[in-house]
């Protein structure tokens, strides 16, 4: 076994050094085309989650095997400020200071936590360096249009009347009016904001969708769903319309766009618009009690990916101990864990074929007054890992191939493109999931890197041809011949011969230039007939 090996990180070795396209990008993290992700979901919308907290979280994911952690900032309530929080919506500019303090009043009207309000940038900026450093994907999301009762209350602390969904006299707290073009650009160009700076971070980056207006129509007096609802009234198409523009923000920002499944085709109606296929659906539910959301089959069939979401491993916080027992209680979650693999879909079997790019499981904030207790949240982790041993385990020590990567010059362009091409490959090998069996795979990554490093060769510098200096044809200073005043005689005399001079002032264009010239000239003639005729003859 240890030959094999051996010679399995030889291959890995050379495979490095086959040549690939020149595109640099250091920060390519590749995967193995069989690896699927796996995600830990936090509700750091309603509860607040502080910074040690969060980066313990990235700890337990890194030390349990999962891939990623998906921080939910913006759910009922809004937890996380930039320094910039300047909104140009409506023709309208929303001063950046007057945004933040209407988010904090939103958010502590939704739940004013005693731990906290909200993390600043300088806060997040550390979690996703902190996160990357241990190879921990962030998933972030900001959920819309419902699940967003702190952007209400901002909006209507901003002046814009009447943002939320009313149906049959009931006000929802939790969901935009599709039909208040008003507050709907302004929470597209709030979210897009978000998005703008989590695309320097991220690779994933959710926008909720789920459950329209479910407080005002599921459990007011009508007891239908919100998207249903919303189908009856004729709003379904503009929800599509949103969802859409929202999908492709997020992909001009070079991100994939995220959401959950059950505002998709919902009851598989499909003739109100096509909605975008590059969105990745978090598959959570297969459906209730008079909620009818299409299935997975019936999405994967219209082309998009899923992520198993799958809300049998769900946990909401606070249930636990004497409450364990409740609905998403610990006793749930460990029971659905144990029983429900990784690839099995919500409304599939243990046999499901549908195909999935991973799976997330989540941890819920619904009453936000309950301690967080990370013990229980590590327990589930490590429970989860166990039973999926194939898809969540430790990873590789990768330091040395960070090491090797910082090495890596800035400026490519003053080396060959030979050595180039031989460092990208180095660099396109790099595999961030192999397992910590397998740290010889790890170590031969960064040794190739640096190898390859090692090996840039210069360009060599072509020397420059000198350039002559113009030089001006001499010009022979003209000699006038003297001139002898006249003289008048007084007595006549006889004629005096005229003396030539021995020789004449050169003119300008005299007889021996014009000499060189032919003379060339005739040389070049000749040597042109000559090469004329070598050439018939041959």
């Amino acid at each position: 076994m240890k030959t094999l090996k051996k010679i399995f990180v030889s291959f890995v070795a050379l495979c490095m050094a086959v040549i690939l396209p020149a595109s640099l990008s250091t920060q390519k993290v590749a995967a193995a085309e069989d690896a699927k992700i796996s995600v830990y979901s936090i509700d750091a919308g309603r509860k607040y989650f502080s910074e040690a907290q969060l980066k313990e979280l990235i700890d337990n994911a890194k030390e349990t095997g999962f891939t990623h952690v998906q921080l939910i900032l913006g759910n009922d309530g809004l937890r996380f400020i930039m320094d910039d929080m300047e909104i140009q919506a409506n023709g309208k500019t929303y001063a950046s200071d007057d945004v933040k303090a209407a988010i904090i009043e939103g958010t502590k009207e939704y739940y004013d936590d005693p731990n906290g309000t909200v993390l600043t940038q300088e806060e997040m900026d550390s979690i996703l360096a902190y996160a990357k450093s241990q190879h921990i994907g962030i998933i972030p999301a900001i959920n819309s249009p419902g699940h967003m009762d702190a952007i209400l209350n901002t909006m209507r602390t901003l002046g814009i009347d009447t943002p939320e969904f009313i149906y049959q006299g009931t006000s929802s707290k939790t969901t935009v009016d599709m039909a208040n073009t008003e507050a709907t650009e302004f929470t597209k160009a709030l979210v897009a904001k978000y998005a703008a700076y989590f695309s320097n971070y991220v690779e994933y980056f959710n926008f909720g969708a789920d459950e329209y207006a479910n407080d005002a129509t599921y459990h007011g007096p009508s007891k239908k769903s919100g998207y249903l609802v919303l189908q009856e009234l004729g709003l379904y198409d503009d929800f599509i319309v949103y969802i859409n523009e929202m999908a492709a923000m997020i992909k001009d920002l070079n991100m994939i766009p995220v959401c959950f499944n059950d505002g998709i085709y919902y009851s598989q109606d499909d003739t109100n618009g096509e909605i975008d296929t590059d969105i990745v659906v978090a598959m959570w539910t297969p459906g209730f009690d008079r909620y009818t959301p299409a299935s997975a089959q019936y999405l994967h069939d219209k082309g998009f990916q899923l992520l198993n979401t799958n809300d049998n491993w769900y946990y909401v916080i606070g249930r636990d101990g004497n409450r364990s027992g409740w609905w998403y209680g610990t006793d749930m979650a460990i029971r659905s864990i144990n029983s429900i693999k990784f690839n099995q879909l919500p409304g599939t079997g243990a046999d499901n074929q549908i195909p999935t790019i991973g799976s997330m499981v989540c941890a819920w904030a619904d009453e936000p007054q309950y301690a967080y207790k990370p013990e229980v949240v590590k327990q589930l982790m490590e429970l989860f890992a166990q039973n999926n041993p194939e898809y969540v385990y430790a990873k590789a020590d990768f330091q040395a191939v960070d090491a090797a990567i910082a090495t890596v010059p800035a400026d490519l362009s003053i080396y060959t493109e030979e050595s180039v091409e031989a460092l990208q490959a180095a660099l396109d090998a790099v595999n961030y999931m192999v397992k910590a069996e397998d740290q010889e795979i790890a170590d031969a990554m960064a040794q190739a890197i640096v190898d390859a490093v090692a090996g840039l060769e210069v360009k060599a510098v072509e020397p420059e041809t000198p350039v002559e200096p113009e030089t001006k044809p001499e010009v022979k200073p003209e000699v006038k011949p003297e001139v002898k005043p006249e003289t008048t005689p007084t007595t006549p005399t006889a004629p005096q011969e005229t003396v030539k001079p021995e020789t004449e002032a050169p003119h300008t264009a005299d007889s021996s230039n014009m000499f060189l010239f032919v003379s060339t000239l005739v040389a070049s003639f000749g040597a042109m007939a000559y090469t004329m005729k070598k050439r018939s003859m041959n």
